[in-house]
């Protein structure tokens, strides 16, 4: 009798824990786990120095009037006469009101 007691006691106790365990928000350590070093990754000490800033610099490459052949991801190419530049990246082409994303294009290369 007693034996059956101690073993439905230590199944209810280890239900418990086990229930509490899968509830915890945060993992709790393992015991004697406080400090783990991993060799072979260099240690990198990082501060930031001045101020911070943020600037989109999305800025086209191509000056208008020029000539320039454009490849696109699909491998397929173009060659359009720069009319207008935005200073985010979209080209107006040919002196029509089409417009191409700079940022797009795999390479852009001026045609003389």
């Amino acid at each position: 009798m007693i034996f059956r007691f101690a073993a439905i006691l230590a199944l209810t106790v280890f239900f418990a824990m086990i229930v509490a365990a899968q509830t915890t928000r945060t993992p709790a350590p393992a015991p004697g786990v406080t400090h783990v070093i991993v060799d072979g990754v260099p240690v990198a000490a990082v501060r930031q120095e001045g101020s911070w800033s943020v600037a989109s610099t999305r800025s086209s490459p191509v000056v208008n009037g020029h000539r320039y052949t454009f490849v696109w991801p699909d491998g397929e190419s173009d060659v359009h006469v720069v009319s207008g530049t935005r200073n985010d990246g979209w080209v107006q082409v040919d002196g029509t009101a089409r417009w191409l994303n700079t940022g797009m294009a795999l390479s852009i290369e001026e045609v003389r």
